[in-house]
């Protein structure tokens, strides 16, 4: 009988094979360093692999047309909640950024105006500052 258990967090639905690597007009005062992500003053932005995010919230549904914006957009948010991107200051150009990744990936512009409506009007409090995802056990 094995006395191993398994450590796990809640929360995401999706996980990157491999690096992304965007070019975005977020240019941050400091390149900023995460375990997860990076942000060069230059605007590049690359999300390592193995980052994991939870896809679309509230009503929108997960599509190819908005998998690269949505991951995008949540590794910006971390970094806003985290205090490692200025919120006041980002908070509409992120949002900006991420209606302009889902017309590039070809959503209806439509649904892209929807989407980044319901990001600019419903997302700041997920900018503000919370404990990371608490660390289940199992068995």
């Amino acid at each position: 009988m094995s006395t191993n258990k398994i450590k796990y967090r809640k929360g995401y639905k999706y996980q990157l094979a491999e690096d992304l690597i965007i070019i975005t007009p977020i240019i941050p005062k400091k390149k900023i360093v995460h375990e997860f992500f990076t942000l060069d003053i230059d605007g590049v932005l690359c999300v390592k692999r193995n980052y994991a995010w939870d896809g679309c919230s509230a009503i929108a549904y997960d599509t190819n047309t908005n998998m690269r914006a949505g991951c995008a957009h949540d590794s910006f948010f971390q970094m806003m909640r985290l205090g490692l991107l200025d919120r006041n200051t980002y908070f509409h150009q992120v949002n900006q950024f991420f209606h302009i990744i889902l017309l590039e990936d070809g959503m209806i512009k439509v649904r892209a105006w929807y989407y980044f409506k319901a990001v600019e009007n419903f997302s700041w409090s997920s900018t503000l500052a919370k404990e990371e995802p608490l660390v289940l056990i199992a068995p």
